[in-house]
């Protein structure tokens, strides 16, 4: 795989994967991945000369600390 370095871009605070700007020989292969509050998979500007594939990607969102009233009552 060879990446190519160029201008930094603005990611969401919690990221799982980030590929960006890379060509590879074969295939690319995602899996398994689970962020509170982010993005899951973050791919641009990719080359493969085989398969892309991503799967079983979990991405919740962020759950606020509840109210300290509303946690005594419960």
């Amino acid at each position: 795989m060879s990446t190519i370095r160029g201008e930094p871009h603005e990611l969401p605070a919690t990221v799982g994967v980030v590929i960006r700007r890379a060509s590879v020989g074969g295939d690319i292969e995602v899996e398994d991945v689970a962020v509170d509050g982010g993005s899951g998979v973050v791919a641009e500007d990719i080359a493969a000369a085989g398969d892309l594939r991503i799967g079983r990607v979990a991405a919740r969102a962020q759950r606020e600390p509840p109210n300290p009233t509303q946690a005594r009552e419960q």
